[in-house]
């Protein structure tokens, strides 16, 4: 369960695994549902959205059936930053919708400072905003 916190290089994660769909398949790990790609950007944005939305019967059935159809593969990936922004309405039902799982969480996590950097380029990058300091609590 990878839970992308943002600007820590999600994006290119999960479209290497969508890109390496069958690949990961031989090697017995199941990236269900991969969401491909955009053309621009070459970036996905996972395949968990689906955790946070919705209700719990919806999504814990959903996870059931994801499961029942891993393709015989006994490790099974989801990945979305959502995970992470959402976090505190998603893990209280976490231990329900993996009942007789072994889960393992992954996040990565950058450096301050870089971390800063990185979301002020892309502040730049899609708005208008050149200032980053309305956005940091100094």
């Amino acid at each position: 369960l990878h839970i992308g916190l943002p600007k820590t290089g999600s994006s290119a994660l999960q479209s290497f695994l969508a890109k390496n769909y069958d690949l990961l398949i031989r090697k017995g790990i199941f990236y269900p549902e991969p969401q491909q790609p955009s053309q621009n950007f070459e970036t996905s944005s996972g395949n968990a959205m689906f955790l946070v939305s919705g209700d719990q019967n919806s999504i814990k059935e959903n996870i059931q059936n994801i499961l029942s159809n891993s393709k015989g593969c006994y490790n099974i990936l989801f990945s979305s930053e959502f995970l992470f922004l959402n976090a505190m309405d998603f893990f209280p039902y976490l231990r329900d919708y993996f009942l007789g799982h072994k889960v393992k969480v992954i996040l990565y996590i950058r450096r301050q400072d870089l971390w800063v950097q990185s979301l002020q380029t892309q502040y730049i990058k899609y708005t208008v905003e050149t200032e980053i300091t309305p956005y940091i609590d100094i």
